[in-house]
């Protein structure tokens, strides 16, 4: 099963995040700098922002359809329509 990547533009995000969050933790143990812990920070906050908006889009589009089919259930049929003299069309 192949899935198109613009549907899912937060897991794009968040598969060039993640290695470079690993990359600035390992630079911190060589270097020992506050720029790289700071740079870290930053990223680490960005894959968490990233992570809880692509989890709440992603739970909004498997509801949406589900909450539509509920209220389209619910509807009661149209009555015929009618011409002038009471014919229905």
């Amino acid at each position: 099963m192949t899935r198109d990547a613009s549907r899912f533009p937060g897991l794009l995000i968040m598969s060039v995040l993640l290695p470079l969050l690993g990359i600035l933790l390992a630079m911190q143990a060589v270097f020992d700098s506050l720029a790289l812990w700071i740079l870290f920070a930053v990223v680490a906050f960005a894959i968490f922002v990233v992570g809880v908006v692509t989890a709440a889009a992603r739970t909004r589009d498997t509801a949406v359809p589900t909450a539509d089919a509920a209220r389209l259930d619910e509807l009661e049929p149209l009555p015929p329509v009618e011409d002038g003299e009471g014919n229905p069309q």
